[in-house]
């Protein structure tokens, strides 16, 4: 799998992976987020086009993140410029199961040594099992759970250097 930073024009595939994962939970009745959460207008409001990735197999777009090098909004209390902080993961549903979330995650986590952070981190909801086990067998760490924006949030840490 090729993953690299979008280009302004991939800004539409990007949004597209995510709300086939959008819809693909709200189908099964776990929804998280909104359609409207990951048009490309509403994810330009919260990611820089310089934090938004595609994972690619065979030239074709399958899975997305973010890094980000701050996240005050989750992480207030982290220290400037020791984690990357991983968002909006997702892998188109035909690609699912296939090991390649877990290829973007490692990549994510080579990514931060290379600039020197210490640490990878994310957030997802507490309440989803089968998600919190599989950053857990990753090798995060849950650090911190409270809530948040209505979801009670557990917070992961993975050491990268």
């Amino acid at each position: 799998m090729i993953i690299r930073r979008i280009e302004e024009d991939e800004l539409e595939t990007f949004s597209a992976v995510l709300l086939e994962v959008v819809r693909w939970l709200h189908a099964t009745g776990k929804p998280l987020w909104s359609e409207k959460r990951v048009s490309p207008e509403e994810l330009l409001k919260t990611y820089s086009l310089d934090e938004m990735y595609l994972g690619f197999e065979d030239g074709q777009p399958i899975t997305t993140m973010t890094l980000q090098e701050e996240d005050p909004r989750f992480w207030p209390d982290a220290n400037h410029g020791e984690a990357l902080y991983l968002h909006k993961l997702a892998v188109k549903r035909d690609f699912a199961g296939k090991g390649f979330a877990e290829e973007m995650v490692k990549w994510a986590a080579h990514r931060a040594d290379s600039l020197g952070r210490r640490y990878l981190r994310l957030d997802c909801d507490s309440s989803r099992p089968k998600l919190r086990s599989f950053y857990e067998h990753l090798g995060f760490q849950l650090v911190d759970r409270r809530p948040l924006d209505g979801f009670d949030l557990a917070f992961y840490e993975f050491g990268v250097a």
